[in-house]
């Protein structure tokens, strides 16, 4: 389902995963816990995912978001980040 080719592409094991998406620690962190949502189908945009794709999405958001609370007591902010494709890799 994940393109190899995505620069979010990981063979890792995610921190949680559902069936249409995973969550990873940031690389280049730039706050404590810094993580990415992201949909195991490759699409160009966000707005390309499905409503049960997005909802996927969105759960693994709330789930980690209550497991994060328990480790810094305060959830500092989100921020949705939309990859332009110029910044993807061209297949």
């Amino acid at each position: 389902m994940t393109n190899s080719n995505c620069i979010f592409y990981i063979k890792e094991n995610p921190l949680i995963e559902n069936e249409l998406a995973y969550v990873l620690f940031d690389a280049f962190p730039v706050t404590k816990l810094h993580s990415l949502i992201i949909p195991k189908r490759h699409v160009k945009t966000f707005f390309e995912l499905t409503l049960d794709e997005k909802n996927q999405c969105f759960d693994l958001l709330d789930k980690i978001k209550k497991n994060y609370l328990k480790k810094i007591k305060v959830f500092q902010g989100l921020m949705l980040a939309l990859i332009p494709e110029k910044m993807q890799i061209k297949q």
